[in-house]
């Protein structure tokens, strides 16, 4: 069940019950990778902590 799209990914919650964070980033989109997958995680956070709270 997806909790949330990110830009690189997602974040979302397995048959068994489980958060999956799940990112993929392109060696050749020009970016600084490290930042991205920082930033993503946190927002990841930010929306499992949302999902919680609607439980």
């Amino acid at each position: 069940m997806l909790i949330k799209k990110l830009a690189h990914g997602r974040v979302s919650r397995t048959k068994d019950g489980d958060v999956q964070l799940w990112l993929k980033v392109g060696t050749d989109e020009n970016i600084n990778i490290s930042q991205a997958i920082a930033e993503e995680a946190q927002a990841a956070a930010e929306a499992i902590q949302q999902y919680q709270l609607r439980k």
